[in-house]
């Protein structure tokens, strides 16, 4: 079964990386941080998918989190008031500046940042409880890679809870930089995690957004996977 998996997992990450070639090219997110929660349907979607999140996981009082690819924080300090700790991870200083001035403007005392680049993913200063990511994981080029990364990170017992497109034909970014995945399929995500060693992994439908796609508005859905450790 096992090599199953990993002829698939091999299959799939070579399939990404021919289909990105013109996704190498890093997109400056420091330029965008300062606008970056101007976007109503943005703000809506990060806390459509805490919702769903919340309900699936169940935050705690006792928990210490990592938010992967937090931007600007709105995954991360949704989250805040149901936890202990939150750290928001991202490779962008700018978001990070964002994230830290929010924080501080909405006394959220349990909130510190990370700054996290895709070089250095082991580079991580200690183990969590849970670590949460939204809209983050098209972004890295060897998903595969980044989900042994999160296993060695998680405490036992603890989980995961990701956030991104399904399959989207490459329509949902009109700018492909800094876009390795065109959505994922959930199937293939799930035997991801449980390559990594996770268990019961699960997917469920998070949230929708609509968007100009191939001249008309079409609806795109992100899906959110969990799993255990």
């Amino acid at each position: 079964m096992n090599e199953i998996i990993k002829v698939r997992l091999t299959d799939c990450i070579e399939v990404y990386t021919k289909n990105n070639q013109g996704s190498m090219n890093k997109r400056d997110f420091d330029k965008e941080a300062k606008n970056w929660d101007d976007k109503p349907d943005r703000v809506k979607m990060a806390l459509d998918v805490f919702n769903v999140m919340n309900r699936e996981v169940g935050f705690a009082r006792n928990m210490d989190i990592l938010d992967f690819g937090c931007g600007t924080g709105l995954l991360t300090l949704a989250a805040a008031p149901l936890v202990a700790k939150i750290t928001g991870a991202d490779s962008s200083a700018e978001m990070l500046n964002v994230l830290k001035a929010k924080a501080v403007s909405q006394n959220m005392n349990n909130v510190d940042t990370l700054f996290w680049e895709a070089a250095h993913l082991n580079d991580l200063p200690k183990k969590y409880h849970g670590i949460i990511s939204s809209m983050a994981l098209h972004h890295v080029p060897s998903v595969v890679g980044l989900m042994k990364v999160f296993y060695d990170n998680v405490l036992p017992a603890g989980f995961i809870a990701l956030a991104d497109l399904d399959l989207d034909n490459g329509e949902f970014h009109r700018d492909k930089a800094g876009v390795f995945h065109n959505g994922f399929s959930r199937e293939v995500l799930s035997e991801e995690l449980v390559f990594a060693g996770f268990i019961q992994p699960g997917v469920v439908t998070a949230a929708y957004v609509d968007r100009p796609a191939a001249e008309k508005i079409r609806r795109f859905s992100v899906f959110l996977i969990t799993a255990k450790k």
